[in-house]
């Protein structure tokens, strides 16, 4: 099983062709999150987890040529939003995550996320390998390792 595992990191880095991308997750422009410019934003937040899931379709992907990618936008945040919170509700603009050239002070959320500006929702996450992972997936991973 382990040599499987390894196997498949393997495969996996000659695909992206840059082992740093599995220590630096990168966002969706191929900037580095954690290093050169984005520093101080060492963790990765996907825009649509759903698009995600969906991407776990290996078999089609792969014929796609574009496998274990998860197609929604990626942005390098300084921190895992820790409240989850829709695009309609109050406490949105508080935690809202957006790309690089949203000004802070905008506040028009709708037009932001019909835009693609802005995360329609927010989903409370926990770091995983500089990725924000909602933390109910991070429970289950984390339930699933200790039993093994």
């Amino acid at each position: 099983m382990n040599s499987l595992i390894i196997y498949i990191i393997i495969i996996y880095i000659n695909y992206i062709g840059d082992p740093k991308q599995l220590i630096h997750p990168t966002d969706s422009q191929g900037n580095f999150c954690g290093s050169g410019n984005f520093l101080d934003r060492p963790f990765v937040y996907f825009f649509d987890w759903t698009q995600c899931v969906k991407a776990f379709n290996i078999p089609v992907n792969v014929l796609k040529g574009r496998p274990f990618v998860c197609p929604t936008t990626q942005v390098c945040v300084r921190q895992c939003p820790n409240k989850t919170s829709y695009y309609t509700f109050e406490n949105y603009f508080a935690n809202r995550v957006c790309t690089y050239d949203v000004n802070a002070t905008d506040n028009d959320n709708e037009k932001l996320v019909n835009d693609g500006k802005c995360a329609p929702y927010i989903i409370a996450s926990k770091p995983l390998f500089g990725r924000c992972i909602p933390k109910q997936i991070q429970s289950l991973t984390n339930g699933i390792i200790q039993v093994r």
